[in-house]
């Protein structure tokens, strides 16, 4: 329920009545502009455009003041409106790119837990390849063994990865899956 709150100046004093919209009957209430503005932040269009409808005087009037010249304060008011909504759109495109890096980090981590569960040899290989670049030469060469083992041991180290993520990570593999 909206709370209203009417100041009156009553002999030197400042009374303040405090009631709700409900008291009031059908008396329409405009949304504060923390309201609007968090609207506005969800990606509500029409909150935008309470927010222009709000504010577009004040905005052509402070521009007037600095130019004097109407035609300048019009192309000043609409240019600081794109402006904030470019700002806005940037925003929420920022937040939506922090989200995905947290998600990717995740999915990292998840990944480097499972392989941490792994023996050294299947560990070592898989970190050589996939987080060294090694190619499968560099690998032999680095573990004593022949490319062709290399080959071997890297892809039998993929399965016991996946046998243990699945059997120590079954849920969080399972969204990954579906994402």
């Amino acid at each position: 329920m909206s709370q209203i709150f009417f100041y009156t100046f009553i002999s030197g004093n400042v009374t303040c009545l405090e009631t709700t919209a409900s008291k009031l009957g059908d008396m329409h209430v405009d949304p504060s502009d923390k309201e609007v503005i968090t609207r506005v932040l969800q990606g509500e269009q029409k909150a935008y455009e309470v927010l222009v409808t709000r504010y577009q005087s004040f905005v052509f009037t402070m521009a007037y003041r600095y130019t004097r010249n109407r035609e300048d304060a019009e192309e000043l008011a609409q240019s600081a409106f794109v402006h904030a909504s470019v700002f806005e759109v940037a925003d929420r495109v920022d937040s939506g790119m922090r989200a995905n890096i947290v998600e990717e980090k995740s999915k990292i981590q998840l990944v480097n837990d499972a392989i941490a569960l792994l023996k050294p040899d299947d560990a070592k290989v898989l970190t050589l390849f996939y987080k060294g670049d090694q190619s499968l030469e560099e690998i032999g060469l680095i573990m004593g063994i022949e490319p062709n083992n290399a080959k071997v041991k890297l892809h039998r180290a993929r399965q016991r990865l996946k046998e243990k993520m699945q059997q120590y990570f079954a849920v969080e593999v399972e969204e990954y899956i579906q994402s």
